[in-house]
């Protein structure tokens, strides 16, 4: 099965990591619950390539609501 490259830029870490910190500072271990799914969504991009295109080459997943 080919595997795609995800290109993550910075801005996109800067949010990630925001994100991991806005949990954590809600409930403890919750920012690293956030950091895994972010990662799985990664790991289904990798590997699937039949997400709506949105932007050029730009494939994108939509994410369920986190927490759930």
């Amino acid at each position: 099965m080919t595997s795609f490259k995800i290109k993550i830029e910075t801005f996109a870490k800067l949010d990630i990591q925001e994100g991991i910190r806005w949990y954590n500072s809600k409930k403890k271990g919750l920012g690293k619950e956030f950091h895994q799914e972010v990662k799985d969504h990664f790991d289904i991009l990798k590997e699937i390539m039949f997400f709506q295109v949105r932007y050029d080459k730009v494939r994108c997943l939509p994410s369920k609501d986190f927490p759930t």
